[in-house]
């Protein structure tokens, strides 16, 4: 019998692991010892996923529905498609669609804690739509996956001054 295996970015993460090559190379090793067992009964084919590579391919050609459908069809496949859900938020926030995308953004984060570009997405979100204290919490929660971001302190301090409080600013 083949089988047939796509392991992407995605898969080579564990939940809440930081995304670095270390750790994905660390998961390779552990998956390639249980794939082995398998080859040897098998004709094995393993490829590199596709799921949310082929979404971003679509959506720099313009083509955002098209790409939704496939991040949809990533999240399917793999409900900790951490990417796929920023990436259908990315949409929404640009339809203006503001609720969906704070949906999709709170899904990546429960897929992937660190991911501190989601926390700012939401965080734009919330300044937009006049609510600076909830962006101040979510800059802060970005801050704390990656301290050494200049972005995100230059959101929390505009976070800060919309609600107020230059102090902090």
């Amino acid at each position: 019998m083949r089988i047939v295996i796509a392991l992407g970015g995605n898969a080579l993460l564990r939940r809440g692991e930081p995304m670095t090559a270390g750790h994905q190379r660390a998961n390779v090793r552990t998956a390639a010892a249980a794939l082995a067992r398998g080859a040897r009964d098998h004709e094995t084919v393993i490829s590199h996923g596709n799921g949310p590579q082929v979404g971003n391919l679509l959506v720099k050609k313009g083509d955002n529905d098209g790409a939704m459908q496939r991040y949809q069809a990533a999240v399917k496949l793999n409900p900790d498609a951490a990417e796929a859900y920023y990436r259908m938020g990315s949409i929404d926030q640009g339809n203006k669609d503001y609720g969906k995308a704070v949906d999709m953004f709170n899904k990546a984060v429960q897929a992937r804690e660190t991911y501190p570009e989601v926390y700012e997405a939401m965080g734009w979100i919330y300044m937009t739509q006049g609510h600076p204290n909830d962006a101040v919490t979510v800059f802060q929660t970005a801050l704390k996956t990656d301290p050494n971001n200049a972005i995100g302190h230059y959101q929390l301090g505009l976070a800060f001054a919309q609600t107020g409080d230059l102090g902090q600013a």
